[in-house]
């Protein structure tokens, strides 16, 4: 179905239609998501093999590393909005666990429960900034891009609700 085929979105002013047409712009480029994925693993297993050898501030590091879990967290709430969270987790699970083993078989050698600590570590920490991300800006996005029949049919819905509220309160 083109995006010609759908109906309009009920927002049509003001900052959701802004968000609305960017989340639109972006769904183009959804085939990107692997390589995506792969640019901002290379960024932050980069960005620790230079704290690793002294050429970078480890606060760096962690930044860098925090700011590709929230740019994946928010793409995937582009493309789907909230429904793919557990997708997005595995995401931040498989990009932490790459990261770390690239840092492991670049870097210095550390002793066996360093290692795994920081993969685990790393891996828990990505796929919570990642899932966080996605859960926050993944309920902005589905707002945004409500579409006006959606809209009939919730407030109907609420209308009707309200009206059973409404009722009960009555007879009570």
């Amino acid at each position: 179905m083109s995006s010609d085929d759908q109906p309009p979105l009920h927002y049509n002013r003001g900052v959701m239609k802004m968000v609305s047409h960017v989340v639109l712009w972006l769904r183009r480029y959804r085939n990107l998501t692997t390589t995506l994925e792969q640019v901002l693993i290379l960024a932050s297993a980069t960005a620790f093999l230079a704290c690793d050898r002294n050429r970078l501030a480890p606060q760096f590091a962690i930044a860098i590393i925090c700011v590709a879990m929230v740019t994946r967290g928010a793409w995937a709430a582009a493309m789907d909005g909230i429904k793919t969270c557990l997708s997005t987790q595995l995401s931040g699970i498989y990009m932490g666990l790459a990261i770390a083993s690239i840092v492991v078989l670049l870097g210095k050698s550390y002793p066996q429960p360093y290692i795994s600590r920081f993969a685990i570590e790393l891996s828990y920490v990505a796929m919570f900034i990642a899932f966080w991300t996605h859960v926050y800006l993944g309920m902005f996005v589905d707002v945004a891009m409500t579409r006006q029949d959606q809209w009939q049919k919730g407030y109907v819905w609420r209308q009707q609700r309200v009206a059973a509220v409404r009722r009960w309160l009555r007879h009570q």
